[in-house]
Parts: structure tokens; sequence; C-alpha cells
């Protein structure tokens, strides 16, 4: 039997460094588009200087990043560390539930994080030698594309299986 085949995604506990803790999530779109998912990943991690709290948010067929942030504390702030990273979990906890119950279609997902996570702990938020990225990253500006293009006028867009096409065709010519 080959290896691939016996292969699974298990706990990542077992290759984490010791000095750092993450969590995971795969949010999958719920119509049938099939290159929207997204990997959200957290992190808190201890070095000799200092502990990082990260978000990375990628699409999980591109590869590419759709948005990250970092929040650097002093060593002695573990405590505060912990709090801001629990938080962070549980807020893209609720959003990525959110998306799904809603309906939202994912590839707004970063900018739905980026809005629920601007003012978490601005002070230890990195700040970069680069003026334009530190300015687009304060910018807060409205996430979702379907406002900006249809304003409140976006379509009522929904999916059926045959059988609830069937049913429904039935219903408004024979009714």
């Amino acid at each position: 039997m080959s290896w691939y085949k016996k292969a699974s995604f298990g706990e990542y506990k077992d290759i984490m460094p010791s000095n750092q803790e993450g969590s995971m999530g795969i949010v999958f779109d719920v119509q049938r588009y099939g290159f929207d998912n997204y990997f959200v990943r957290t992190a808190l991690s201890k070095t000799e200087d200092n502990i990082s709290v990260s978000i990375v948010v990628t699409n999980g067929d591109l590869g590419n990043t759709t948005y990250s942030n970092y929040w650097y504390y002093e060593k002695n702030e573990l405590d505060e560390s912990r709090k801001i990273y629990n938080k962070l979990n549980k807020e893209l906890k609720e959003l990525v539930d959110k998306f799904v119950k809603e309906r939202i279609p994912t590839t707004l997902l970063g900018g739905y994080i980026k809005l629920s996570v601007h003012d978490l702990d601005k002070e230890h938020s990195v700040e970069y030698n680069i003026p334009n990225v530190n300015y687009a990253k304060n910018i807060v500006d409205e996430p979702d594309w379907r406002k900006n293009i249809y304003g409140n006028r976006y379509p009522k867009y929904q999916e059926y299986s045959k059988k609830q096409q069937t049913e429904k065709r039935k219903n408004l010519f024979f009714d």
C-alpha cells in the first residue's frame, strides 16, 4: 500500500515547534465555485526577542495571500498576546460561520477579516517602513464588492438541484 493512501490531514500539533501554537481552518464556498476555498491560519509564536500573533489568509488552490496581519509583544506580555490570539480566533470563527450561513462569496473573506480585526489592539499591530503599505493597511473600506457595484440592488442569487428546479417549474406553470 502506498504512503499517500494512508496520509491524512491530522493534528498539526505533532510537528509544531514547542514555542508556537496555531489554528487553521478551511472555508469552502457553498456555491459551485471550485477555486474559491480559503485557508485561514493564526499563530502565536514565542521567540527569544518577542511574542507575535499572526493571521494569514490564502486562496486554497491558487495559493495567493488575500490578507495578513501581525501583532508584536514584549516577552513579558504573554497574557495580553494570548488574550488577543484567543479573541482573534473567536472573531474568525464567528465570521466564517456567517459566510456559510449567509452564502457570502468566499472571495470577500479577506476584506471582511480586515474589517473585523482592524481595531484589534492597534498599539501592537505591525507598522512597516513603507508609508504606502501602512496607509493601505489602515484604510477601512467596504469589503463587499457587491455593494460597490450594485448599491443596495444586488440581485438575489440561489442555486438549486435538478429536483428543486423541476418542482419550481411545476409550481410556476401548474398552480
